[in-house]
């Protein structure tokens, strides 16, 4: 008789199906209200809300009397609450364990695995779910077995009528619940500690998502490793339903299971542990519809202005007029020929907030087939007058995390840089022809090279290589290490270098990679420009602000630090317009921690961030920036400006042209006056303690 919907304010909902009149149940703090679940019969629900410390705890409201009752305190995160089927239990996830992971170079907790299942008796007079069980064996004479039998036939017999009445009577009675004392008659389900969300309940089952902890941020690739899992009451014991899938769905009688899985894969398999996916699963790639895209795009207009309306993290919408906007923009919605020109429009009309993380992607449009040509990780070079093409830079420095190879750069290969390529896959390569020509839709395949110290060919040898799609990660790599060497050689060795490209993964490698082999320099250079952004990066100066407490001195060796990572050094950061959201961030927290100078130009300016995407209905989307950064004096900052440098300079280019990079050097130049200033001092210890028992 009711259906239950939640909003972008945090709002959960109660909706009469009758007449749509909406009732008020609750509203989180602190993130959207998305778990809840109906109690048999539908007199009360559960559901899990954000408290004011971000933790999740479990509520329960009943629907006649309109009250909300809290189930679980707020210290612990608690969610995906669901009865089961006969209104005597309540589960639910909750994290309370806590077993710590220690980083490889910071001795610091990481917390995963910290849920288990839980199950919560509803009323004082419901059996425990998992009483002892007996150890004895009872044996019974065979005729006592039969009369048993018989005598219990005899009743069901008899009674056949009054059950059934029963039964009716009690399919649409509310159940009961016993809210003194709820939260001390939670038990514990005997199940291995894990991440899990997703809980259903049907015929004596709990059925329920378990998602591995993964590297990458801990979405690396959940998709490809959670699976289904079911707990039975009566075993005890938790099986895996099937691995692989992201979500499921339970029929209405609990017997069948429908999942999905990547790649747009559905199918249904019985509600049971040890399945397959189906052999014929559904043919949702099939499917085809009659699209008028006109009606599309006016329906997709709308529904992109609304998403700004209803989601942008500034309800003033930076003072414009938004109803305006869909008026002006929308009049050129019937000119739309094509889903790049809708594309535009709809960047144009987001562009009027004025607000960074202002994106769109196109949906559904023609596209057309790209064939990718081989790259070799090099340069080619061809002298004036000449027709033979040799090798220019030959790329060596390999980022292992990047798992990009140097396909002219592996043993046996012997290739130099000056050596003329001959031929490509017996085909001459001579000028004015491009040599990528010849690597056309030859990434990943086999390709022979016929190449000679001259440009005769007198003397050639074919090697064969594996050209790739992409020499980025190889480039990268040897600008970073190139700029490694600069500042090495500079300082004479007292300086360390790193670059971080993003706040997200890639920027985690790369300071990881620069910061900790660089401990024990004298000064440390962080690089942030190009940085691209991700994360909120306060994880980095919770690294970078640590302040030495002590020293150790073992028999042998040189002292242990405490903490083992503290930077002793001076610290400058570089930084440049191409740097924005956390490359924004960066300078911004390294700034107000006084970490030390930044040296550059002014960054993108953009930390009103997004957190999320609704596609509209041809696949495409555009973002609704959802929060934006104000200071410790309660003033908006660095949006559409972005963080000045303490010491502004540029690399102009005829500087870069001829190779030089004047925002380094100057880097390197502060460092080095900073050290000599202000000298690096390092503890050393006293005497030796006597021993004071004498």
């Amino acid at each position: 008789k009711h259906l239950v919907v939640s909003d972008a304010a945090m709002n959960l909902w109660l909706v009469n199906a009758d007449n749509g009149k909406m009732k008020k149940i609750d509203q989180s703090v602190s993130g959207e209200i998305r778990e809840w679940n109906w109690s048999p019969n539908g007199g009360w629900l559960t559901y899990s809300k954000g408290e004011e410390n971000g933790f999740r705890s479990i509520y329960l409201y009943n629907v006649e009397s309109g009250k909300t009752h809290q189930v679980t305190d707020d210290f612990t995160d608690d969610s995906a609450p669901s009865f089961d089927d006969k209104g005597d239990y309540l589960f639910l996830a909750s994290s309370q364990h806590f077993n710590p992971t220690l980083g490889g170079y910071d001795l610091k907790p990481i917390w995963s695995n910290m849920d288990g299942l839980y199950v919560v008796t509803l009323r004082a007079d419901v059996d425990h779910p998992f009483p002892p069980e007996s150890d004895e064996v009872a044996v019974t004479e065979d005729e006592d077995e039969d009369a048993d039998k018989e005598e219990d036939k005899d009743k069901e017999d008899g009674d056949d009528d009054g059950d059934d009445k029963d039964k009716d009577e009690d399919k649409d009675k509310p159940i009961e619940i016993e809210l003194d004392g709820l939260f001390d008659r939670m038990i514990a389900l005997d199940v291995d500690q894990g991440n899990y969300f997703g809980l259903q309940f049907a015929d004596g089952k709990l059925f329920y998502m378990s998602r591995p902890f993964t590297p990458g941020g801990g979405r690396g690739n959940q998709a490809a490793t959670s699976s289904i899992k079911v707990f039975s009451m009566e075993d005890r014991e938790a099986e895996t339903v099937l691995k692989g899938a992201f979500g499921y769905m339970l029929s209405a009688d609990g017997k069948k299971l429908l999942y999905a899985m990547r790649g747009g894969k559905f199918g249904i398999v019985d509600a049971k542990a040890d399945q397959k996916p189906a052999e014929k699963p559904l043919r949702t790639g099939e499917m085809s519809a009659r699209v008028d895209p006109r009606a599309e795009w006016r329906q997709m207009f709308k529904d992109a202005w609304r998403q700004e309306r209803d989601f942008f993290y500034d309800p003033g919408m930076h003072g414009t007029d938004w109803d305006h906007m869909y008026e002006r923009y929308g009049q050129l919605v019937p000119y739309v020929a094509h889903g790049a020109d809708f594309s535009y429009i709809l960047g144009e009309m987001i562009g009027e907030l004025n607000s960074s993380h202002s994106y769109v992607r196109g949906g559904d449009m023609p596209r057309a087939k790209r064939v990718a040509a081989g790259l070799l990780g090099c340069t080619f070079s061809l002298e004036d007058g000449a027709d033979r093409y040799q090798f220019g830079r030959i790329y060596s420095e390999v980022d292992w995390n990047a798992g990009t190879p140097a396909p002219l750069n592996v043993p046996g290969q012997n290739v130099a840089s000056e050596d003329y390529v001959i031929s490509i896959d017996g085909v001459e390569l001579k000028a004015p022809a491009n040599p990528y020509s010849l690597l056309d839709n030859k990434v990943g395949q086999q390709v022979v090279i016929e190449v000679a110290a001259k440009a005769d060919g007198k003397d050639s040898r074919e090697i064969t290589v594996v050209p790739i799609a992409s020499e980025f990660a190889l480039r990268y790599e040897a600008w970073v290490q190139g700029n490694r060497r600069i500042v090495d050689e500079l300082s004479d060795g007292k300086i360390g270098y790193l670059h971080m490209p993003n706040t997200a993964v890639g920027g985690q490698v790369g300071f990881a990679k620069g910061y900790y082999p660089n401990l024990r320099k004298e000064g440390l250079l962080i690089d942030e420009r190009f940085n691209g952004g991700g994360f909120i990066p306060d994880f980095f100066m919770n690294i970078l602000r640590q302040k030495m407490v002590n020293l150790w001195k073992p028999r042998y060796g040189q002292d242990w630090r405490t903490p083992g990572t503290a930077f002793l050094g001076h610290m400058a950061m570089i930084s440049n317009g191409y740097a924005g959201s956390g490359g924004d961030a960066l300078p911004y927290y390294f700034q107000y921690y006084e970490l030390g100078e930044v040296i550059g130009t002014r960054t993108w300016g953009g930390l009103v961030g997004i957190s999320r995407g609704i596609q509209l209905m041809d696949g495409g989307s555009v973002t609704f920036p959802e929060f934006g950064l104000f200071n410790v004096n309660g003033d908006w900052d660095v949006e559409n400006y972005g963080v000045d440098p303490t010491i502004p300079i540029d690399n102009l280019p005829h500087e870069e042209i001829a190779g030089r990079d004047p925002q380094l050097e100057k880097a390197v130049e502060v460092l080095l006056q900073k050290i000599k200033d202000e000298p690096v001092k390092v503890p050393r210890h006293g005497a030796f303690p006597k021993d004071k028992t004498k």
